[in-house]
């Protein structure tokens, strides 16, 4: 199985596990995202899924979900942190999230955050979300407001749609208070340290 092959697998699992509403925003089903990979790599044999085409094809849905919530209720069990804030609902909250005037001063100011709130509140409170969307728009049918029938890349709003960038960081919920008061104070000063670091 390529890894593409396992990403998709665990793609299938983010989008069985509900949502708890359908008005969540994009930056909290990331963040169930990675909840659930580290559950995942925790519960299976070797952190992977089987690369056995019969072990592969025999794992339904109903495994993991009954591993998830019984590792929920077990502070024992593998993955129990990961499933219980999956579970319970404690996912970790959002800090920063990239706004347009901060790469002017840096890059990365994504990394500058993550990296200086792992230092203050420790590593395991921390999660960063790094992701640019690769390839160009899919073409795809679509109808129009005068009803005619035309391709995606014939569409000039369409064609030109900026591609989807993640930089965002999480902070453990228990520490969230604190650490919206600290970013608050330091996030000027880090944002712009963090460019000078930026070999």
């Amino acid at each position: 199985m390529t890894h593409g092959a396992e990403t998709s697998r665990v793609g299938q699992f983010c989008s069985i596990i509900p949502p708890w509403g359908g008005s969540l925003l994009r930056y909290r089903n990331h963040i169930y995202d990675k909840h659930l990979q580290e559950f995942l790599s925790a519960w299976l044999p070797g952190g992977k899924f089987s690369t056995g085409v019969d072990a592969h094809l025999s794992m339904t849905d109903n495994e993991p979900l009954s591993a998830m919530l019984t590792a929920a209720r077990d502070p024992g069990a593998a993955g129990h942190t990961a499933a219980k804030r999956i579970c319970q609902r404690e996912h970790y909250k959002m800090l920063y999230i990239r706004q347009p005037v901060d790469l002017q001063v840096n890059p990365q100011p994504g990394k500058a955050i993550f990296e200086a709130a792992q230092k203050e509140f420790g590593e395991e409170n921390v999660r960063h979300d790094s992701y640019t969307a690769r390839g160009g728009l899919p073409d795809f049918p679509f109808r129009t407001a005068d009803k005619r029938i035309v391709r995606a890349l014939e569409s000039t709003t369409l064609s030109n749609m900026p591609v989807f960038v993640a930089d965002t960081v999480y902070i453990a919920p228990e520490k969230r208070k604190q650490a919206e008061l600290w970013l608050k104070e330091n996030q000027t000063m880090i944002i712009a340290n963090g460019e000078k670091e930026t070999p």
